[in-house]
């Protein structure tokens, strides 16, 4: 006997499945026996009727994938998901999520044993017949029940959420709790540390009140009986203030010897060195030794003087004597020996080291190679005298021109060494073929000049060679006559240009020398404004470690407390551990003091980010182009760079016009000359205030527009310029400093830059509150 599941049969209107009986006689079958039953209203209502007691919606399905049963459907008419499907084939039972678009689903199916062919059943057929419709070819059925995930979880998420919230009432009770109980704590607490205060400003007469007996009563009644004692033996002050006077000059010592290892770290350059008084050294380092080619055996317990150049051992010996209390700072620059033995110009910072006696300890000297500064001042020289003398010696060409015609008429014969063609050859073309290129409209401008009865009398253009070179000449021409004639003298200045061009490169060298050599000289100071904004960003990141590893224990008994609470196994020793948590991290002086803590390393950070922003800029080498540049902030960022040099001794005041238009320029030379006026305004307030520090100078930098032209004054109380030698003050190497500390080039470079460079003004005069101001004028428009 088996069912042959025949499918939707349209005679009937429903589901077909028949139940055959085979009738056989001996083994031979001659018949059978089948029953067709409509089962579509009978699987109807086996659903619906269970409903009630199943989870979610049911379809009934075979194997194959075909539905038999969904409400709302046709038999056979519908499909099951293709991922239920690939279960069907491995499974007889089981679970699925199936993510449909809109919703998510949570499926159970279970295969109909019945229908597998077990208990001796068959089920199936392997045929369509004619009046069904989509027979079962071998195919077992399956229950399927569907329900929607978010209608599962939706209780569990229900009690959570009523767990979360009856977790964060305790934890705000218990932080009421813990503040009222803090607070009754606090108050006695506050009584013992005014009581504290008052008997640390010698006030015995002060005495807590006993309000209470417990042990913060008796606390007090000590604290009391302590004062009544101090009251009685106050003859012991004397004694303690001696002991509080040794102990500030221990510390005083123990500072000394601090600032003498940081000095070592922040003005170390090349060569470093610690001598005592007599001269003798007493600590060497690796470069010190390499330079000299000698030991630190050999080095330490002998005396500096068997090394310089014997003509400056006097000056240095000199140098080293103005060392005081007052001025613990020397820079001398004299000439030693290498272990090579060849002279090496040095300069060295001389750092001494005093106690409260005000008795040299020790120098501390600092030294790096500036030979090829000195080197490059001596070219400079040499190129001030080679300009000179051929300038001086140039031959010069005598002609006579015609306006009209534009034709050399006559010409001295001198022309033929100059520029190699015959006075012949030089009279028969119009004087224009002659001239450069890019000189030529320049020329006929000044022709036209002469031609409208204007003066011209000096110009500079390049003059063909026969050779196809050219050269420079330059003229002075006389106006022209009734005639049209013009009376002209060229003098040959090509080696006068070509070493105006190499004078132009040395300066250019030496002004990055300088430059690079006063970074070194700032080099001690700026690392001391960066150690302070650096030290408190350190302190206040332990801090926040500190914090931050306190919250994360406290967080994790929050978070094992939340286990709790959803497990419903929250009892007396969780809130202990929540409590002690809360009391251990202390959460209250956390939450007022990181705030605190992150804007105190913001600030930090933005200081180190100005001053390093301020060296970058100063320290990158020019590229001699002028650019759209904003004043104000290079003088910012040279007065922050410069600090070391004017903070002890002056005070600086920023005048600067917010609406200062931008100005074309090269502001890597711009900053060099702030920086120039700068250093020299705060060695002239030293000079002025000599050992004075308390009574300190002032330095006024003011900017302002004028109609063509942007103004920057520079004003100190310093020493002044006297009128005698004001004239002369920018001539190369002209110094009132004494020899070792100027060379003369400062105020010289200074003019050039904003003279010959930048087409502006300089000028100098006498301050009205003492001292000197120089006023710089640069053009809007170059």
């Amino acid at each position: 006997m088996f069912f042959d599941d025949r499918g939707y049969d349209d005679s009937v209107g429903g589901y077909v499945l028949g139940l055959v009986v085979p009738v056989k006689k001996g083994n031979e079958i001659i018949g059978i026996l089948k029953c067709n039953l409509n089962i579509l209203g009978n699987i109807t209502q086996l659903i619906t009727g269970t409903g009630n007691n199943l989870i979610g919606n049911s379809k009934l399905t075979r194997s194959g994938g075909r539905v038999v049963f969904e409400d709302g459907f046709e038999p056979l008419s519908t499909q099951i998901h293709r991922n239920i499907f690939e279960q069907l084939k491995n499974n007889d039972q089981g679970t699925i999520i199936i993510d449909d678009s809109k919703d998510k689903y949570l499926v159970g199916f279970s295969q109909i044993k019945l229908t597998k062919g077990e208990r001796g059943y068959d089920f199936g057929g392997t045929f369509e017949s004619i009046d069904h419709k989509k027979g079962n070819n071998g195919e077992s059925w399956y229950v399927l029940c569907y329900r929607q995930m978010s209608v599962i979880q939706a209780p569990f998420i229900e009690s959570i959420k009523l767990i979360i919230f009856i977790s964060f009432v305790i934890i705000i009770i218990l932080m009421l709790a813990s503040y009222l109980f803090g607070k009754k704590i606090t108050k006695p607490l506050m009584m013992l540390h005014e009581a504290t205060k008052q008997i640390g400003t010698g006030n015995f007469e002060y005495e807590i009140p006993e309000q209470q007996n417990d042990e913060f009563g008796e606390l007090a009644l000590s604290f009391n009986i302590m004062s009544s004692h101090l009251k009685e033996t106050t003859t012991t002050i004397n004694t303690l203030n001696n002991e509080i006077d040794r102990r500030a000059i221990v510390e005083k010592e123990l500072n000394d010897s601090e600032r003498r290892y940081r000095s070592l770290i922040e003005d170390q350059i090349d060569l470093v060195c610690r001598i005592t008084p007599d001269g003798k050294f007493v600590f060497v380092n690796d470069m010190y030794c390499q330079f000299f080619n000698k030991s630190k055996k050999e080095l330490i317990g002998s005396k500096w003087r068997s090394l310089p150049v014997d003509d400056d051992i006097g000056i240095i010996k000199e140098k080293l004597s103005q060392l005081s209390f007052t001025n613990r700072i020397v820079i001398i620059e004299n000439r030693v020996i290498s272990g090579k033995g060849s002279i090496h110009w040095m300069q060295f910072i001389n750092h001494g080291f005093f106690d409260a006696q005000e008795n040299l300890l020790e120098i501390q000297s600092s030294g790096r190679d500036i030979t090829e500064r000195k080197l490059t001042e001596e070219k400079l020289k040499m190129a001030e005298a080679n300009l000179k003398k051929t300038f001086d010696i140039s031959p010069s060409i005598i002609c006579k021109a015609s306006l009209d015609t534009g034709c050399f008429t006559e010409v001295s014969p001198i022309v033929t060494k100059i520029l190699g063609f015959s006075v012949a050859e030089f009279t028969s073309r119009p004087l224009i073929k002659f001239i450069h290129p890019d000189d030529r409209q320049k020329t006929i401008d000044e022709i036209l000049k002469q031609q409208q009865g204007k003066d011209v009398t000096y110009f500079e253009n390049r003059y063909l060679c026969k050779d196809g070179f050219y050269k420079w000449i330059a003229w002075q021409a006389t106006p022209p006559d009734k005639k049209g004639m013009v009376t002209a003298v060229g003098s040959d200045i090509t080696e006068r240009k070509q070493a105006e061009e190499e004078k132009f490169q040395l300066e250019a060298q030496y002004q990055q020398a300088q430059k690079m050599e006063s970074i070194g000289i700032l080099a001690g100071g700026i690392a001391h404004e960066l150690n302070t904004p650096i030290q408190y960003i350190g302190d206040n990141t332990n801090f926040l470690k500190e914090a931050f590893q306190d919250m994360s224990e406290c967080l994790q008994v929050f978070l094992e407390f939340f286990e709790s609470g959803k497990k419903n196994k929250i009892n007396t020793s969780i809130l202990e551990q929540v409590q002690s948590a809360i009391e251990t991290a202390d959460i209250e002086y956390i939450q007022d003091e990181i705030p605190s803590a992150i804007e105190q390393t913001l600030e930090g950070v933005k200081r180190v980010q100005k001053i390093v922003n301020a060296m970058k800029n100063f320290a990158h080498p020019g590229k001699n182009v002028h650019v759209q540049t904003n004043l104000n902030e290079c003088i910012q960022d040279t007065v922050t760079i410069s600090k070391s040099e004017w903070k002890y001794v002056a005070e600086m005041v920023l005048d600067l016009d917010s609406n200062l238009p931008m100005v074309n320029c090269d502001p890597g030379e711009l900053n060099q000359v702030l920086l120039n006026l700068i250093v020299n305004a705060s060695h002239a307030i030293s000079a002025n205030i000599g050992n004075d520090e308390s009574n300190k100078g002032k330095i006024r930098i003011t900017t302002k527009a004028l109609k063509k032209w942007v103004e920057i004054m520079v004003s100190d109380t310093g020493t002044g310029i006297p009128d005698e030698i004001q004239s002369k003050i920018f001539n190369p190497f002209f110094t009132t400093k004494e020899i070792g500390k100027g060379t003369g080039q400062g105020l010289a470079i200074t003019h050039s830059i904003v003279v010959d460079r930048h087409k502006g003004q300089i000028d100098v005069a006498a301050s009205k509150n003492g001292g000197a101001v120089f006023i710089i004028k640069l053009p809007l428009n170059v």
